[in-house]
């Protein structure tokens, strides 16, 4: 299975992505990895939306949004950063989102798409997690 939790230290999920999306505009950034492009066993949602209503924030629906493999495995407010590097992207996982999302510790996504390694896409990524992680007004 491409989706293992995990006993290394600090890492409560790996996900090996044979496939990645990046979609990232003025008002949302969303990032989304599988274990496979046509009918996954195992996603990871990442999304942000960038200009949060009144409403958004009273719900507490604001920040980032984290959902693994069904929103019955979801949590706004649940990522706090990420470093991404030549073959992975580790998550910082807020521990008050452990719980909702059924793991103890940091996600880390196994680039393995040779696509999201062309620079390109990789610069794209690199613009949607910096907005999704940058800080609120």
């Amino acid at each position: 299975m491409a989706r293992r939790k995990t006993q290394d230290r600090d890492v409560g999920l790996r996900l090996r992505a044979a496939q990645a999306w990046v979609l990232h505009d003025d008002s949302f950034a969303n990032l989304a990895f599988a274990d496979s492009a046509e009918d996954p066993a195992a996603y990871i949602v990442i999304t942000r939306t960038l200009t949060p209503t009144a409403i958004n924030r009273r719900l507490r629906m604001d920040g980032v949004y984290v959902e693994i493999d069904d929103q019955g495995s979801s949590a706004y407010r649940a990522a706090t950063g990420f470093a991404l590097g030549r073959s992975e992207l580790r998550i910082a996982i807020s521990p008050d989102a452990y719980d909702r999302l059924g793991i103890e510790g940091d996600i880390v996504i196994e680039l393995a798409d040779p696509d999201v390694k062309k620079k390109k896409l990789r610069a794209a990524l690199q613009a949607a997690l910096a907005a999704i992680f940058e800080t609120e007004p």
